[in-house]
């Protein structure tokens, strides 16, 4: 959604007053509509695809980075700065784009393993340096960081997860 002149906000549920446009999670929708100009038409914005993208983009990992404060708060967020990552089933994983090759096969095999979900996403403006945080199972709002990571990811590479 646009607010103001050109700045672009994420609203998920569609409240926020502004001039709003509906976008499909999955990346092939949204780079046809930026291509097609049918967003930056949507949202009234004389904005380049590219530029519309990375504020998307921006938009969206700002608000995984505020439910992961939230959860850190609440005393349910692991950050991790080079040890090692110590998993339990149902824990959502997060990593840091700038993760070493070696680091992330490590940990996709323990969530392969464990049945949980690992998620890239840029982490240095919460945690830097960290090559991760875990989000445990036994957070009440894992499911809205889940919905975010998903929506983020599929948006963002077409995939779901790591």
């Amino acid at each position: 959604m646009r607010v103001g002149s050109n700045k672009i906000l994420f609203d998920k549920n569609g409240r926020l007053p502004g001039r709003g446009a509906y976008l499909c999670p999955d990346y092939s929708c949204f780079e046809r509509a930026i291509k097609g100009g049918r967003i930056q038409k949507a949202l009234d914005v004389p904005l380049r695809g590219e530029d519309l993208e990375a504020q998307v983009k921006k938009a969206l990992i700002g608000e995984i980075l505020e439910l992961l404060h939230i959860c850190d708060k609440k005393g349910y967020l692991k950050v991790d700065c080079g040890q090692k990552m110590t998993l339990k089933e149902g824990d959502v994983v997060i990593l840091s784009e700038d993760i070493s090759e070696k680091s992330l096969e490590s940990i996709i095999e323990k969530t392969k393993a464990l049945k949980t979900k690992a998620y890239q996403i840029p982490l240095q403006e919460y945690c830097n340096p960290c090559s991760g945080v875990l989000v445990l199972n036994s957070y009440p709002k894992k499911g809205g960081i889940l919905e975010a990571l998903r929506f983020f990811s599929r948006l963002t590479s077409g995939g779901d997860s790591t």
